[in-house]
């Protein structure tokens, strides 16, 4: 009943590992990470998700909650729902975050 009394729309979803959305978010840098190793800028996805209404981007969020937590999100996430959340090459992160980025 918070969500309703602070005028949130609110979801319901079964159990499983992770907030919906985290789960969600997840799926999103996926598909980011994919679109980076496509070869499209970071500043430009940037732009292009703030143009659809998200407060930040896909690269400027990864470097706010840290790569080291996105790396472990992302491979916890593979290893539980598999093909269904995965995209991209998760070598790329696991190297970044090894490099100490």
């Amino acid at each position: 009943s918070s969500g309703i009394n602070a005028e949130y729309g609110v979801i319901v979803v079964k159990d499983g590992p992770g907030f919906y959305t985290t789960r969600v978010i997840g799926a999103l840098m996926g598909e980011a990470f994919a679109c980076i190793q496509e070869g499209t800028s970071p500043t430009d996805l940037d732009k292009l998700f703030v143009k659809f209404g998200w407060p930040v981007g896909g690269a400027t969020l990864v470097d706010e909650v840290g790569i080291d937590v996105a790396y472990k999100v992302t491979k916890y996430f593979q290893e539980v729902f598999g093909e269904r959340i995965s995209a991209g090459d998760p070598r790329v992160i696991e190297e970044l975050v090894e490099a100490g980025c």
